[in-house]
């Protein structure tokens, strides 16, 4: 019953995560347009973006306007915040750049997985990331020591068989295997939860090591 309500959700919640990820991606582009004449050519597609984006992008998009002086009006109500470019720092007036914080994996506010996830809000604090980050690396070391080495008992008393968690699924029994034994479901989990651990680094460092 959990993995058919696992795959109803997930049929009404994707598209509109999709929807939300294409949104945010065009924002995110616009905010990097360096020409005035093409921000206003592209002004309602921003703006349509921005408002089911959210204050934070409303507020970047305004100090983008400012920056190219482009009359902003009263739709947003909110404090605009500088793109973080060099050109833009130089050139500029009136908007206020982000506050600068620890952004280390291990405090960082600005993680992968919240800039894929911009309205879960939650993820933005570090004790959040830090529990993704911990329980993925221990799920994920759990997975691979029962694959590699065997976690359970096997008939010699050793510890030497693996759980085979496909098999122990289909046939709701556990199931093991003599390790090292590397089964579909185990595999895909690791993957998972190695991504999910990968997706907890600052968000900006890939960004810095191309610079």
């Amino acid at each position: 019953m959990a993995f058919v309500g696992g795959l109803l959700v997930a049929f009404y919640a994707a598209p509109e995560f999709f929807v939300y990820w294409g949104q945010k991606q065009l924002l995110e582009d616009i905010l990097l347009i360096d020409s005035r004449p093409e921000v206003l050519r592209r002004r309602k597609e921003a703006e349509d973006a921005a408002d089911m984006l959210g204050t934070k992008y409303q507020a970047r998009l305004m100090g983008l306007y400012q920056v190219h002086n482009i009359n902003i009006g009263k739709k947003y109500r909110v404090d605009a915040i500088t793109p973080m470019r060099p050109h833009f720092a130089a050139t500029g007036e009136g908007a206020v750049s982000l506050p600068a914080d620890d952004n280390t994996w291990w405090n960082t506010t600005d993680s992968i997985l919240s800039r894929t996830l911009p309205g879960l809000h939650a993820l933005r604090k570090p004790d959040v990331n830090r529990g993704i980050m911990i329980s993925s690396a221990v799920i994920a070391l759990g997975l691979a020591a029962n694959s590699a080495l065997g976690m359970f008992r096997g008939p010699s008393g050793e510890m030497d068989q693996t759980l085979d968690l496909t098999t122990s699924l289909y046939e709701l029994a556990a199931v093991q295997e003599p390790a090292p034994y590397y089964d579909a479901v185990s595999i895909l989990l690791l993957l998972v939860c190695a991504t999910m651990l990968y997706s907890t680094r600052p968000g900006n460092s890939s960004l810095e090591e191309e610079e």
